[in-house]
């Protein structure tokens, strides 16, 4: 699991001379079946699924682990820190649906609850109701994520979860180039079905470029990707296949931003929810595939959400029915592909 992989591990069984098969983990196997830390012992089973878990076992039982026990002959001061970080709580975001409803509960509550708050004022034309809209509820997943994980994994679960965030693979850079690629040709195929069908429109100017890209960076882009994948996606992913669970968690995530058909000021507001709630539902499929296949790290997630943000907002066409119709079908293409990578099996190769 360690990010050296066959480096350090071929040292070790030369040295010990052990002589059963080994295999490279890595995070997203991690996620799926529920690694909190190291070491961990579990038993897995077919299909793929786990049968004992020691540390979870030792937290259902009760019994004392030997470290618990060696820990108990020392002053209480001296195991207060060890005591923050039992896995009682990690056993039980592991194998709970209770983390993913308060996740999308949560997400919902607070996008409709800023609605009400704001909307009025906003249609008044007051842009610190619009702005403090958007910021709340694009930002609401990551944050609520974030307090889930204290509340249950502790300090040791928030480190996880922000290091989906902050480290990258060394031998993933083919799919952050697709993650850069796939959704602004996309975007373009999709813009020109709309020109050609008489909805041109003028690209923005070069002078607002560097302001919008800096507003769909720290919007949508950073905002959501740490909740909606980098926390909901591997609790589903440990409960079904991963193209179930991209399913289940984009149909969720496009229902999310329902609110935003409501509120004045938003494009949204110009279009019809069905082919904008069907391209963001596809769009996230594609989204889970590039979160496994950079290893369950959100850096790439974000620059695909950050360049189709990005690409829809340099204009080329009416921000109408007939663009969002040609998105739809766009990446209703690049969901199915996505969906049949996500349902390949893995080679086991040796950086796995």
């Amino acid at each position: 699991m360690d990010d050296d992989g066959w480096k350090s591990v071929k040292p070790f069984l030369q040295q010990h001379k052990i002589n059963y098969p080994i295999v490279i983990g890595n995070s997203e196997m991690g996620d799926r079946f529920g690694f909190n830390s190291m070491p961990a012992t579990l038993l897995i089973g077919k299909p793929f699924t786990v049968l004992y878990d020691r540390n979870t076992e030792h937290a259902r039982s009760g019994k004392p682990t030997a470290r618990e026990r060696a820990e108990s002959d020392l002053p209480e001061e001296a195991t207060m820190e060890s005591s923050t970080r039992q896995l009682p709580a990690a056993g039980w975001m592991s194998n709970s649906w209770v983390p993913a409803f308060t996740f999308v509960a949560g997400c919902y509550a607070v996008t409709w609850l800023a609605w009400a708050d704001f909307h009025s004022a906003a249609a008044t034309g007051k842009m610190w109701a619009f702005w403090t809209f958007l910021l709340v509820t694009v930002w609401s997943p990551t944050f609520i994520a974030l307090a889930i994980t204290a509340m249950f994994d502790r300090l040791s679960g928030v480190q996880t979860l922000l290091r989906r965030l902050f480290r990258l693979p060394s031998s993933a850079w083919g799919w952050y180039l697709a993650a850069i690629v796939l959704p602004s040709s996309s975007v373009f195929v999709a813009t020109l079905l709309a020109r050609s069908l008489h909805q041109g429109a003028p690209l923005i100017a070069m002078e607002t470029l560097l302001p919008t890209m800096v507003i769909q960076f720290g919007t949508g882009a950073l905002g959501e990707e740490l909740g909606w994948r980098g926390f909901l996606l591997p609790i589903l992913q440990r409960k079904a296949s991963p193209v179930t669970s991209a399913l289940i968690m984009s149909v969720l995530w496009s229902l999310w931003h329902s609110p935003s058909f409501f509120f004045p000021g938003l494009p949204q507001v110009f279009i019809s929810p069905l082919p904008f709630l069907a391209t963001v539902t596809a769009f996230g499929v594609f989204l889970s595939l590039i979160f496994n296949k950079t290893r369950g790290h959100v850096s790439g997630t974000i620059l695909a959400h950050f360049v189709l943000n990005t690409s829809l907002a340099l204009g080329g066409a009416r921000f109408g029915n007939v663009l969002w119709w040609s998105l739809a079908g766009t990446f209703s293409l690049l969901a199915c592909w996505s969906g049949f990578m996500l349902s390949r099996p893995s080679s086991p190769t040796q950086k796995n």
